[in-house]
C-alpha cells in the first residue's frame, strides 16, 4: 500500500525537540498519500497522542508499545508498519527535507543492499568541550557511497538512528527474534543502556545474503543534549557498547575478546597512560566492560 513506512521510536522526547523531528517529517518531499507514519510511544509519562497533533499527515498512527526498551519498540513498529521500506526515526533526530524520496531512489537501484543508511551531523545543546570524536556517534561523514557484505566490515555499517531497512529483511529478522530471547533484549531500557541492536539487524542481513551501505545522498542532524554531553555519561556510553558487543560477539559467533600476553598487556597499559585524561578513563572503561561481561556469560 506505502512505498515507505517511516517509524518514530519515543520515550519521553524533548518537548522542545520533538516537534522538530516531526516538521522534519512534514517537510519531506515524498507525496503523502507514497509514506505512511507510524509513532511508538514506548510508555512515555505523557501520551504523546494527546500532545501532538499530526493533522498534516492523513496516513499517521500512534501506538502504544508496553514493553519498555528500543528494541521493543523498533520491533513494534516494523511489525505495524507495511511500506516495502522501513525507515528507523529515533525521536531525536531530524531528517533533511529529500530522505526519504532519497531513500526509496537507493532501494531501488541496489535491490542487493539489505539495510542502509546515512550521514550524521551533531547538533550540540551546548558548546562541545571535547573533540568531536569522543562524542560517540554523534558525527559520521561519508566521503563516498560504499556497501559491503562482510560483517567485519565498519565504514559501509549503518547505525539504528535513520538506518533503512527492507520489509522483507526485517519480516525474516521477525522470526528470529521470537525464538531468540536475546536479541530481543538488545538496546536500551530505562535506565540501562544496552546497545547493539542495530548492528545486530545489520549483522542478521550479511548473514541473509543481503549487503549493507552508507550513502552521502541521506543526512540527518541528530540533537546531543547537554546532559549527554557530560563525560561521565559519556565513559559510561562507552562502557556498555563494549558491554554489550562482548555479549552478542559471544552469543552470535562463539567470538571471544583477543587474549593478550603478559607483554601485550603491558604494552596496552603504557599506551593507555599516554592518553589524555577522558580517553584514558574510556579505555579503562572498555576493559572493565569485558571482563564484567565475561563474568556474565561466567568463562
Amino acid at each position: 500500500m506505502f512505498k515507505i513506512s517511516a517509524v518514530i521510536s519515543a520515550h519521553n522526547p524533548r518537548k522542545d525537540y520533538f516537534p522538530k523531528v516531526l516538521e522534519g517529517l512534514k517537510k519531506q518531499g515524498m507525496p503523502l498519500k507514497e509514506w505512511e507514519l507510524i509513532i511508538i510511544d514506548n510508555m512515555s509519562k505523557e501520551k504523546l497522542e494527546d500532545i501532538y497533533q499530526i493533522d498534516w499527515h492523513p496516513h499517521h498512527r500512534f501506538i502504544i508499545e508496553e514493553n519498555l526498551g528500543l528494541a521493543h519498540a523498533r520491533k513494534r513498529g516494523f511489525e505495524e508498519a507495511v511500506g516495502d521500506l522501513l525507515i528507523n526515526i529515533d525521536d531525536d533526530i531530524i531528517l533533511t527535507s529529500d530522505y526519504l524520496e532519497n531513500a526509496w531512489h537507493i532501494y531501488n537501484k541496489y535491490p542487493f543492499i539489505g539495510v542502509f543508511g546515512g550521514e550524521i551531523h551533531p547538533d550540540f545543546e551546548a558548546k562541545p568541550t571535547l573533540k568531536i570524536e569522543y562524542y560517540k556517534n554523534a558525527q559520521r561523514i561519508i566521503e563516498k557511497d560504499i556497501w559491503s557484505n562482510n560483517i567485519d566490515e565498519f565504514s559501509s555499517t549503518p547505525f539504528g538512528a535513520g538506518m533503512c531497512i527492507r520489509n522483507e529483511v526485517f519480516k525474516s529478522y521477525l522470526r528470529v527474534l521470537e525464538t531468540d530471547e536475546f536479541r530481543l533484549n538488545l538496546g536500551r531500557k530505562g535506565e540501562e543502556l544496552l546497545s547493539c541492536e542495530d548492528i545486530d539487524l545489520v549483522f542478521f542481513a550479511c548473514q541473509k545474503g543481503y549487503g549493507k551501505g552508507m550513502f552521502k545522498s541521506l543526512s540527518f542532524k541528530h540533537f546531543f543534549p547537554e546532559n549527554k554531553m557530560a563525560k561521565k555519561h559519556l565513559i559510561n556510553n562507552y562502557y556498555w557498547n563494549t558491554y554489550s558487543a562482548t555479549l552478542q560477539n559471544f552469543h552470535l559467533f562463539n567470538k571471544m575478546p583477543r587474549k593478550r600476553s603478559l607483554t601485550q598487556k603491558l604494552i596496552r597499559f603504557l599506551r593507555i597512560i599516554k592518553m589524555d585524561s577522558f580517553k584514558r578513563k574510556v579505555e579503562f572503561a572498555k576493559i572493565k566492560a569485558e571482563k564484567e561481561a565475561l563474568k556474565k556469560l561466567k568463562i
